[in-house]
């Protein structure tokens, strides 16, 4: 009831999103190209499409390859402007998932700024050597002219209607996902079928030419927050976990976990929460309600930079980070084709 409500004032950002586009398209409003190749990692929709595993994905492909540099507005921080990511770095101050790019990453440059154009100018000033950039979330950040954009797809979304905020959850134009270099469609089954995967295609119905790919959820295995314990996920059976998440995705992952043979009690917070002391306490209470054998607390690596830093450092044996990778369906088709926009390439030049 309260969608339709909203749905004048969704008709109404969509007239805005359709003239902002048609003035960037025809030169009106004008875009910045980058002087090295830069990729943009963006989705249409609001949150958990896996945009941070996709980056580091990336920059693991890249980064014993080029000079690498990382820049996100930093979502949620409490600063403004430019900040350099320092691994010493607060998560309140930088945004966690810029957190999360320099502890995968730290010899990279890893940068937060909302405005990305004087973001990239600032880190090729004072990083003349910099030879590729990876953009977090820039889609639709139409004032820099990526040369490789890819867009993030989830596979669930194609099971709801497609509306925009407030009304929905697309962030921009539906039409605006054959503006990519290649798609990738995000959180698929593992089995997923070819029938499957048709019937995506036909309801992505893009235009031709442009690559698509299909990628799952890989669990690496678990490890604890003072590296002293490690197991793989199939140790989780018939164990009790409290899963602690500030991700818009948690229930996805508490599935995930249960279908390992786990017991799993879910404390969800909202997406890039930043967790107080009387939150950990919560936490902890929760826990030996929960489990009083085997106590295990499992969360995210991008929850995991909020909270390590605000637990005691001598009682963290129960926290666990799960670890993760994403796996393609066509994992080299895909590195080649970023591989060769970033050896080929500069500026906005097309990929194909």
């Amino acid at each position: 009831m309260w969608r339709t409500l909203l749905l004048p004032f969704s008709m109404l950002f969509g007239l805005v999103l359709q003239v902002r586009h048609l003035l960037f398209d025809r030169g009106i409003l004008k875009s910045y190209s980058p002087e090295i190749p830069s990729i943009v990692v963006g989705n249409l929709c609001l949150g958990g499409s896996g945009k941070t595993p996709m980056v580091i994905k990336i920059g693991s492909w890249l980064i014993n390859h080029k000079r690498m540099a990382f820049l996100s507005r930093g979502y949620g921080r409490t600063s403004d402007g430019f900040q350099w990511v320092e691994l010493d770095a607060k998560p309140e101050v930088t945004g966690d998932e810029p957190r999360l790019f320099k502890t995968a990453f730290p010899d990279a440059a890893v940068a937060v700024d909302a405005n990305r154009t004087q973001g990239i100018k600032k880190i090729l000033h004072a990083r003349p050597k910099t030879q590729a950039i990876i953009l977090d979330d820039a889609y639709q950040h139409r004032k820099v002219k990526a040369g490789l954009n890819i867009l993030l797809v989830p596979a669930d979304s194609f099971n709801r209607m497609r509306m925009l905020v407030p009304a929905g959850d697309e962030r921009d134009l539906w039409q605006r996902r054959n503006a990519a270099s290649l798609v990738v469609i995000t959180k698929c089954n593992t089995s997923i079928s070819e029938n499957e995967k048709r019937q995506i295609l036909k309801s992505l119905d893009l235009k031709k030419g442009i690559p698509v790919f299909f990628s799952s959820i890989k669990y690496e295995g678990l490890v604890s927050f003072d590296g002293l314990h490690k197991f793989p996920i199939r140790d989780l059976i018939d164990k009790k976990i409290l899963l602690v998440t500030g991700i818009a995705d948690g229930e996805m992952l508490k599935h995930d976990l249960e279908s390992f043979g786990a017991e799993v009690e879910h404390l969800a917070f909202k997406d890039h929460y930043d967790y107080t002391a009387k939150d950990i306490s919560r936490i902890e209470q929760n826990l030996s309600k929960f489990a009083s054998v085997d106590r295990m607390i499992l969360t995210t690596g991008k929850d995991r930079v909020k909270l390590e830093s605000k637990l005691n450092p001598n009682d963290v044996s129960h926290w666990f980070e799960i670890q993760t990778d994403l796996k393609f369906d066509r994992e080299e088709e895909l590195k080649k084709l970023i591989f060769k926009y970033v050896d080929t390439n500069s500026r906005d030049r097309k990929l194909y």
